[in-house]
């Protein structure tokens, strides 16, 4: 049984959502594409250059995605059900199976509340704190989503750590 080129697997697979689409899944890889896309494009819209932090996640996903499946033939390849990989149905069956309860329903509402604070900070605050033109204070305002952030990620990694501690081994 013929198999799609892994060349061809590996060259299509360095962009997001190509590798994909080369494969036959059309779907799968436009959604790729599109969420690639819209986490560029709300990015820079919204000025959360933070944000960029999931392009690397999504790219490695999207790579190893199709190089995995470059051992299939043809006919499993075709075999395989093209969905793409977010939608009303996943969102469904994300409901359905939990996925959305405890501990992540908790982690996605705080990276939904978040982003609404930097984007009305961004948008509100920081206009009103240029316009009072206090030197200084417009700079250092700028740096208050990162700092905030920066703060975040050390605490993650102290209560990884004592989480690891208190463990026994």
């Amino acid at each position: 049984m013929k198999r799609k080129s892994r060349f061809l697997t590996f060259i299509a697979a360095m962009i997001p959502g190509a590798g994909q689409m080369y494969q036959g899944q059309l779907k799968r890889g436009a959604s790729i594409m599109i969420l690639f896309s819209a986490v560029c494009a709300f990015s820079i819209f919204t000025m959360i250059g933070e944000l960029c932090i999931f392009l690397p996640v999504l790219w490695f996903y999207a790579f190893f995605d199709a190089l995995n499946k470059s051992d299939y033939t043809r006919d499993e390849l075709h075999a395989l059900e093209d969905r793409p990989i977010f939608g009303v149905r996943m969102l469904k069956e994300w409901e359905n199976s939990g996925t959305f309860s405890g501990k992540s329903s908790i982690l996605i509402g705080a990276v939904f509340i978040f982003v609404g604070i930097v984007l009305l900070y961004r948008t509100l605050l920081m206009p009103l704190l240029y316009a009072v033109n206090i030197p200084g204070l417009y700079e250092i305002a700028t740096k208050v989503p990162a700092l905030f952030i920066g703060v975040i990620v050390i605490l993650l990694g102290i209560k990884i750590i004592r989480g690891r501690e208190q463990r026994p081994e």
